[in-house]
C-alpha cells in the first residue's frame, strides 16, 4: 500500500474511533474537531531500555509518595521558591495547613515520566530524564488508540524490520484502574456504597481542547466500577457554585465526593478568581481521595528533579541500589542556587550545551535552550531570586529518525525525534501501599528542529512503541 492510502486509512481510524483533539475551543460555541495528531510510522526503542525505564516507574512512584510526606523534606526544597513565586507560595501555604491533617488519608498519584533517547555511533541507547509529571498527566488514552491504529493497519516502524509492537495499557492498567481503585478504598475506609458516591474531574474553565482524552478516561473509569459510581467533569468555579462542604466532606447532587481528579490547577491561569483558590483549598481539607493531594503536586515542581539527582536526597526513602538505577537515566541537572557549582561554571562556559527549565508544567513553553540562555544567566548573576524560577539541565540531543507527520490533515515528511513516556499509579491508605502500576506509555514525535514538544499547539504528534532486540 502506499504512504497516502495509509495515511487515509489512519485519519478514518482515529475519526471513527473517536481519537479527536479540538484545538480552537471556544466556551459557547461549536467548533469542529480535528483527527488526532499522529505520526505514521512507529517509534523504536530496544527491549532492555524499555524494561529499564518501566522498572524505573515503579521506583518513581514509591520515590515521590515517601518524599512529600517527610514535611521537613518538603519544606527545605520548596519554602525558597514560596517566597519567590506567587503561584508556589498559595499551592504551598494550602500544603501547609493541611500536611498535618492530610499526613494519613487515602492519597493518589498518577505519574507520567518523560524521557529522550541519545544514541552513540556504535547504537548503543541511552534514555535521559525530561521531567517527571505528578498532576494533569494527560495523552494516556490516546496514546493508547495510536497504538491500536498502528496494530489495526499492519503499520510498522520506517526501515526495521525485526521489531515487535510493544502493548501500552495505560488507559485501563493505570489510569482507569487507578481512579476506580481510589474511589473503592474510599468506600472500604468510610463504609460507604459505591452507589453513594462521585468522581469529581476538574477540567478548565473553558471547555477543554482535550476533550477526547478526558473523557476516555470517564467512561474507562466508570465501566471499571460497574456503572455503580457518577463521575462529572466541571471547572472550578462551577463545582463551587453546586458542591456543598460539610466538616471534612463534599456534597455534590445528593452523592458524596469519594474522589477529585485534577486535570487542571497545575497552572495560575487555571484559578480564574480567588474563589478558585477557595475550592481548592476546601478540596484539600476535604477526606476526599485527591489526584493528586496537594503535596504530590507540588512535587510536580522541576526543583525536586533538581534534588533527587542528589543521592543523600533520596537515599532516605529507596534503596542506594534503586537510586543508581535512577540516576543512571539523568542528565547534569542542578540548581541555580550555589554559583559556583560546576553546572552553573560548565553552563556559563558552554551555553549551548544547557537549558532553562521552568518550574511549572505545560509542555516548553517558557523553558530557554542554548544560546537563549546566555542573556537570563547574565540576569541570573546579580539577581539571586531570578535564579529560584529554573532548574539548570544538560540540553538533551536526541536520536534522530525519519517520519512523516500528520496533524488535520497536512502531510510533513520530516527528520524527527521521539519522546517516550512511562505512566504509573501508586494509591496508599495510612501510609501503606494498595497499588503501584507501571504498565503505560506515552509516544510522542516532532520535528527534530522543534523545542516545544506540546500536542495542542501542533508541535507533537501522537505515536506508537516498537521494542527491538
Amino acid at each position: 500500500m502506499d504512504e497516502e492510502s495509509k495515511i487515509w486509512d489512519c485519519i478514518e481510524y482515529l475519526e471513527a474511533e473517536g481519537y479527536l483533539i479540538r484545538p480552537d475551543v471556544e466556551p459557547d460555541q461549536y467548533v469542529k474537531p480535528r483527527h488526532l495528531p499522529f505520526a505514521l510510522y512507529p517509534a523504536t526503542m530496544k527491549s532492555s531500555t524499555m524494561s529499564l525505564i518501566t522498572e524505573n516507574q515503579e521506583i518513581f512512584n514509591r520515590l515521590i509518595l515517601k518524599a512529600v510526606v517527610d514535611q521537613d523534606y518538603m519544606k527545605s526544597v520548596m519554602a525558597p521558591i514560596a517566597e519567590n513565586d506567587k503561584f508556589w507560595s498559595k499551592l504551598y501555604n494550602i500544603w501547609l495547613k493541611t500536611a498535618e491533617s492530610n499526613r494519613d488519608e487515602i492519597k493518589l498519584g498518577l505519574f507520567r515520566v518523560d524521557y529522550m533517547m541519545e544514541r552513540d555511533e556504535n547504537g548503543n541507547e541511552t534514555p535521559f530524564l525530561v521531567e517527571f509529571n505528578t498532576i494533569a498527566s494527560g495523552a494516556g488514552a490516546l496514546c493508547c488508540g495510536v497504538t491500536n491504529m498502528h496494530h489495526a493497519l499492519d503499520i510498522k516502524p520506517f526501515n526495521v524490520t525485526n521489531s515487535k509492537q510493544y502493548k501500552n495499557n495505560a488507559l485501563d492498567n493505570v489510569l482507569a484502574f487507578g481512579l476506580a481503585d481510589g474511589v473503592k478504598q474510599y468506600s472500604k475506609r468510610h463504609k460507604k456504597d459505591l452507589s453513594d458516591l462521585c468522581v469529581i474531574i476538574i477540567c478548565e474553565e473553558r471547555r477543554s481542547a482535550n476533550f477526547c482524552d478526558q473523557n476516555k478516561i470517564i467512561r474507562a473509569t466508570q465501566k471499571a466500577l460497574n456503572f455503580k459510581t457518577h463521575v462529572t467533569k466541571i471547572s472550578f468555579s462551577n463545582f463551587r457554585k453546586i458542591a456543598t462542604f460539610e466538616e471534612n466532606r463534599i456534597q455534590f447532587q445528593g452523592r458524596e465526593v469519594a474522589l477529585v481528579y485534577y486535570r487542571s490547577g497545575y497552572d495560575p491561569s487555571c484559578y480564574k478568581d480567588d474563589d478558585s483558590w477557595k475550592v481548592r483549598e476546601e478540596i484539600e481539607m476535604s477526606r476526599a481521595v485527591k489526584c493528586p493531594s496537594i503535596d504530590i503536586h507540588l512535587a510536580t515542581n522541576k526543583v525536586f528533579q533538581a534534588s533527587f539527582a542528589h543521592k543523600e536526597n533520596v537515599v532516605k526513602y529507596i534503596s542506594e541500589d534503586e537510586y543508581m538505577q535512577l540516576r543512571r537515566t539523568f542528565p547534569e541537572t542542578g540548581p541555580l542556587t550555589d554559583w559556583n557549582s560546576e553546572i552553573v561554571q560548565n553552563a556559563l562556559k558552554s551555553p549551548q550545551n544547557y537549558c532553562l527549565k521552568i518550574l511549572r508544567e505545560g509542555g516548553a513553553a517558557g523553558n530557554l535552550f542554548g544560546d537563549e540562555i546566555v542573556s537570563k544567566m547574565t540576569e541570573m548573576e546579580t539577581n539571586e531570586s531570578e535564579r529560584l524560577k529554573y532548574i539548570l539541565m544538560r540540553y538533551l540531543k536526541p536520536t534522530v529518525s525519519p517520519n512523516s507527520l500528520v496533524i488535520n490533515g497536512n502531510v510533513t515528511k520530516v527528520d524527527s525525534v521521539t519522546e517516550y513516556s512511562t505512566f504509573g499509579g501508586c494509591l496508599v491508605d495510612n501510609h501503606q501501599i494498595i497499588h503501584s502500576t507501571n504498565d503505560g506509555q506515552l509516544i510522542r514525535t516532532k520535528r527534530s528542529d522543534l523545542t516545544s514538544g506540546g500536542l495542542m499547539n501542533g508541535a507533537a504528534t501522537i505515536n506508537s512503541l516498537h521494542v527491538v532486540p
